[in-house]
Parts: C-alpha cells; structure tokens; sequence
C-alpha cells in the first residue's frame, strides 16, 4: 500500500504544471477552500492543471502554489486587486470548464465573476490584454508580424524607423469590468478580432 501511495504522489508530481515551481509568495490551500465555496453551482473544483493528488499535498503544506498562478492585479481600475482562478471538475472531459474571479481582504474573499467557460477548442486560458481592459479567453491561436527596422537619410539628416515583433491572439470571448454597473460582465462576439498580446 505504501508503495501504491508513492507512485500516486509521483505521478502527481510529474503532472503538476510549470507554474508549480515558481516563486513565491504562495497561496495557502484554505484560500482555495473559500474560493470554491463562493461557487457552490458546481462541486469538487480543482484548479486546471493541478492533480488531485497534488491538491491532496497543498492541502497537508506539502505543495507551494505560487500567487502568479491567479495573476492578482487590478483588472477594474479601481485599484483593488482582483484573482482569476481556473477550475476544473475531475469528471470533465475537458482540461478546464471554469472562471472564477474573486477578491480580499484581510483573509475574507467575495465573489466577483463565476462562468463555465467552453470555447470550440477544449484548452483555453485567461488573458489580459491592457489596451482593451479586458480578460480575455484565449485558446492560443497566436500570428506573428513582423517589421524591419528601416533608415532613411536625405540632406545631411537621418530618419530611423524601428523594427518590431508583435504577436496577436484571435479572441472571440472576454471578461471586462463595467464601471457603471461595478461589475465583470461576459462578452462575446461571432467573429473573432486579432488582438495584440502585451508585451512583457
């Protein structure tokens, strides 16, 4: 039995996503609990990407979820810093199913945005894109353009255009904060636009 419950935990290990082993601070796993109880329209969430072996080791502090995992930050304008959680249902056929964005103080949380989020494509992943305000669903479907640097001299002057490497992300489906309505609302659109991706 013993032996069984080391290839368990191994096989968790090896699943665990990159994000795993980033730097910390970290979130501890009874943020998690409160997350998932604002959510009570659907059972046994998990995070997408994290086994439920490897939930079982955040649960005993044997496992360190980094904070980037959620990319906290300020999504409103408002200056309040806001969580996107990916949840996923064990029972899914697919990688992930939902959203959740949430926010807190002084270790109590409130709900702020929860969606079943299923795009054609079955992989997914939040996205946010400054220049729109928004959080968007991309489901990697990326192009590259490109431009060449260029430079010009006439008269004893010179004149230089820069070069640059822009990647964009079809986007058909977002999140944005409504400032009158101070909340998230859900938008979708029937023909997606290339949005350009920010560039870190």
């Amino acid at each position: 039995m013993i032996e069984n419950s080391k290839a368990i935990i191994l096989v968790g290990l090896l699943l665990w996503p990159s994000w795993a082993l980033g730097k910390g601070p970290y979130v501890d796993y009874s943020a998690f609990h409160q997350w998932v109880q604002l959510a009570p329209e659907a059972q046994s969430l998990e995070v997408c990407g994290l086994t439920t072996a490897a939930h079982s080791l955040w649960s005993r502090k044997e496992l360190r979820v980094p904070e980037s995992t959620f990319m906290p930050a300020d999504y409103s304008g408002t200056g309040r810093k806001d969580w996107i959680v990916q949840l996923h249902q064990p029972a899914s056929d697919r990688p992930c199913d939902y959203i959740l964005i949430v926010t807190g103080n002084n270790g109590a949380w409130e709900r702020l945005f929860f969606k079943k989020i299923q795009p054609n494509k079955a992989s997914w992943a939040p996205r946010w894109f400054s220049r729109k305000g928004a959080i968007a669903i991309d489901i990697a479907e990326h192009r590259r353009r490109t431009g060449a640097a260029e430079m010009f001299w006439s008269e004893g002057e010179k004149w230089s255009k820069p070069g640059f490497v822009v990647e964009d992300a079809l986007i058909d489906t977002w999140i944005e904060w409504d400032k009158e309505q101070k909340k998230y609302v859900f938008k979708n659109i029937e023909s997606a636009e290339w949005w350009e991706i920010d560039q870190e």
